[in-house]
């Protein structure tokens, strides 16, 4: 855009050019400027936002490597939660008699 911006303003040295034309070439270079302003306002959004996915995304990765970490050593959700343990059950194949309930998990011991 800067580009323009000179291009415009170095037309103002063009030989031949009457009021109209440089009532124009204002009006150019006031645009240009605007859309320049836009342009640089845009891109500091931009920015902006990228910092703000980056942090994010930082966290998060922060987030999985403790779970993953969590995962590895038995512990589920957050540190300060204790290791469950559970009880492993072995199935035993019963015949009742007379009508007896049968048992079919019990503790492993």
């Amino acid at each position: 855009m800067g580009y323009l911006l000179e291009n415009v303003r170095a037309t103002y040295a063009v030989g031949g050019a009457v009021e109209e034309d440089h009532r124009n070439l204002r009006s150019i270079e006031s645009e240009t400027t605007r859309s320049m302003q836009q342009i640089d306002r845009l891109i500091s959004d931009l920015n902006a936002e990228i910092a703000r996915q980056n942090g994010f995304i930082t966290r998060e990765r922060t987030n999985l490597a403790a779970l993953s970490y969590g995962v590895n050593v038995g512990r589920l959700g957050s540190p300060g939660m204790q290791r469950v343990t559970v009880t492993p059950r072995r199935v035993v194949s019963v015949q009742p008699s007379c009508g007896a309930p049968a048992m079919l998990g019990s503790p492993v011991q």
